[in-house]
């Protein structure tokens, strides 16, 4: 859970990952550290031959939960921080299993506000091409057995006017 446990000549070192996107998105990394200074290791992702930088990690520290020394303060950022971490993962994982409800949109004055601009924003979302994708590649799909081609506008014209 954002964190990269490894061992550098049999000591334990655990490394925080800040960043939401390299452990969410990302399976196997690969860490290079400098032996001299291990407060910090930077990823890498595996791209056939070469390999993709995809930022740094920090050690982590274990606070102290007990005692005159305790830090509560760490330990309730820590906390914050693994809520806001399974909040987005929460969010991700409806945002990739949500089907557009329109019971909810057609309950006219008994309609949840919320569920309905979030079943809104779903239909309207899916409505819109994903990034990426470039404009030749999304072509217009043509009827199963549509004998006319779109390339001749000659064919065309006379279709049209000869009707």
């Amino acid at each position: 859970m954002s964190q990269i446990k490894t061992e550098i000549h049999n000591i334990e070192y655990i490394y925080k990952v800040e960043d939401y996107d390299i452990y969410s998105k990302v399976d196997k990394v690969i860490l290079s550290y400098d032996l001299n200074d291990l407060s910090s290791v930077y990823l890498f992702k595996p791209n056939g031959n070469l390999l993709v930088h995809l930022g740094e990690a920090n050690v982590f520290n274990k606070p102290v939960q007990y005692g005159p020394q305790a830090e509560h303060n760490k330990i309730a950022v820590e906390k914050q921080r693994l809520k806001e971490i399974n909040e987005r993962k929460e969010a991700e994982l409806a945002e990739k299993t949500a089907i557009a409800d329109e019971t909810s949109m057609l309950m006219g004055r008994f309609t949840n506000k919320v569920e309905s601009e979030y079943n809104e924003t779903l239909f309207l979302s899916s409505s819109i091409p994903k990034e990426g994708i470039p404009l030749a590649a999304r072509t217009i799909k043509k009827a199963v057995g549509s004998g006319y081609n779109t390339d001749n506008d000659f064919v065309l014209k006379s279709i049209i006017n000869d009707y």
